[in-house]
């Protein structure tokens, strides 16, 4: 973290992302200082990321506040996030917690709710028509019965947990919106956040073949990946020459993000796994692109790797190929040489992967990498190396699936399975297609355009169904009339008949 003087030298800095890039343990990079009208300014520089300089993150954050909270004396303090993709933020400092709440500045700058770009869905937790993102249910299976009252009984599981956990924090929360009026009172108030709707545009990027949606809605757009192809470039260099220079459909990339650390047995197997792969196939090749931690952990993997016939592929420039630094990850993916990718899952590697359709090999390592390694398992786009624990386990634990193992037998073997087979590669092309046609960075101008125009309100638009009240939605209303009351209308007359029967008989 780099603390400057003025706001103005925060804003005027323009970092060399390569440079940055080549030191060995730098992730991020805070630059901060006292604001003008804030309390504290802030910008992040991620090094080789997708996004090299993004607004600073919630983790961030819980460097930041703490640090003024101790500098200026005091514990509410109001911050600007300076970035390109700038916004407002209001921070409560409290022994070990950091409470973080703000606007974006689209809200700020048009006066309209803010517009959300997301890789994939957020799934209701509270519509158990849909499972549970960690219950690991697919659509297919949530439409049995026995599937479908465990997912009830998972839902109601997390929601006791969840609220147990919340209840020492109550008081806290009540405390936490700002006592004294400002730039944020009106936004942060409990009464706003509570009884005041606001629809967001949200643009995301994952097709709902993968993650099945609650319903329609104008404030909920699907535009796939913002991948610009003729904008995809590279610069001629060893890399781009050696992935030139292979065949059609030979190449086995692995990459694992900027930062998703993978534990030593994993990288192990996974690597003895594709060795074991390769040595049966001769005219395959891989390309591992590792960064910091995981390049560390390889190198100290083939240090003491014993299989003289690994070694020899390992050192093999022409049939493995190993890469610490930023590489153009959608360029090598657009190669028609590359065949298949095995990746972490990140939602952005699942975008880049599926729309320049290649088949994924899925290896999750944490948060919501594990719905999409099995999202792309059941809809056939790739396989998993992830196998799920029981639904009782789950029930049990619904976090304890993180440390899972496998076998390099296991990456050998769906290797083997995904390689040049039609069944992958077909439905991987319908998927790219899907994501294709659905519009891309264009639509979405054009949609942030018109929300903008509407004054953020695209009520008029919204189905019909939608607008029904909860009970008119599921018919309850008639079912309470045309079926419960004739129902208790019949009953009443038997039951008044019956006695008047049994009247007379004792008459």
């Amino acid at each position: 973290m780099l603390v400057y003087e003025k706001e103005v030298d925060v804003k005027q800095i323009s970092p060399d992302f390569m440079a940055l890039d080549k030191i060995a343990d730098v992730f991020g990079v805070i630059v901060t200082a006292p604001g003008d009208e804030v309390d504290f300014v802030s910008r992040y520089f991620s090094p080789g990321a997708s996004i090299p300089e993004d607004p600073v993150t919630g983790s961030t954050h819980c460097t930041l506040i703490p640090y003024w909270a101790e500098q200026l004396g005091k514990n509410e303090l109001q911050a600007d996030q300076i970035s390109t993709r700038k916004g407002k933020l209001w921070c409560f400092n409290k022994d070990d917690r950091v409470l973080i709440s703000g606007v974006h500045a689209l809200s700020n700058d048009t006066n309209i709710p803010c517009v959300i770009q997301t890789a994939g869905v957020k799934l209701d937790q509270f519509n158990i028509n849909l499972p549970d993102r960690n219950s690991f249910l697919s659509s297919k299976q949530i439409s049995q019965l026995k599937y479908r009252i465990y997912n009830v009984a998972y839902h109601l599981r997390l929601i006791v947990s969840i609220g147990i956990k919340l209840l020492p924090l109550v008081s806290t929360i009540f405390r936490s919106p700002p006592k004294i009026p400002g730039p944020f009172y009106n936004t942060l108030t409990l009464k706003k956040n509570f009884f005041t709707t606001t629809e967001c545009l949200h643009l995301h990027s994952i097709p709902p073949t993968l993650f099945p949606l609650s319903g329609s809605s104008p404030y909920s757009i699907y535009l796939g990946p913002f991948i610009d192809e003729s904008s995809v470039h590279h610069a001629t260099n060893d890399l781009v020459e050696w992935v030139q220079s292979k065949p059609k459909h030979s190449i086995i990339y692995v990459a694992f993000g900027s930062s998703a650390q993978i534990r030593s047995n994993k990288m192990k197997s996974l690597i003895d796994g594709v060795m074991e792969f390769l040595l049966h196939t001769p005219t395959a090749s891989v390309l591992f692109a590792f960064r910091k931690d995981n390049y560390n952990n390889y190198q100290k993997i083939r240090g003491e790797m014993k299989n003289d016939e690994y070694q020899r592929i390992l050192s093999d420039e022409q049939r493995c190929r190993v890469e610490s630094s930023f590489v153009p990850q959608k360029w090598i993916l657009q190669q028609n040489s590359v065949s298949l990718f095995i990746s972490h899952c990140g939602m952005g590697s699942v975008g880049e992967g599926l729309y320049f359709q290649k088949p994924i090999l899925c290896l999750p390592i944490c948060t919501d990498q594990f719905l999409n390694a099995m999202a792309i398992d059941h809809t056939g786009v790739g396989a998993s190396l992830f196998i799920p624990p029981t639904l009782w386990q789950s029930l049990l634990r619904p976090d304890g699936f993180h440390h899972y193992t496998f076998l390099a037998s296991e990456v050998t073997s769906k290797l083997f399975t995904m390689w040049e087979n039609t069944t992958y590669v077909k439905e991987v092309q319908m998927m790219s297609l899907k994501m294709k046609h659905a519009g891309g960075v264009k639509r979405g101008v054009e949609e942030i355009e018109f929300f903008v125009n509407v004054h953020g309100d695209l009520h008029r638009y919204m189905p019909f169904s939608n607008t029904l009240a909860f009970y008119q939605r599921y018919m309850l209303d008639l079912i309470l009339v045309c079926i419960v009351l004739p129902i208790v209308i019949i009953f009443y007359l038997a039951q008044k008949f019956c006695r008047s029967n049994m009247k007379n008989k004792i008459d």
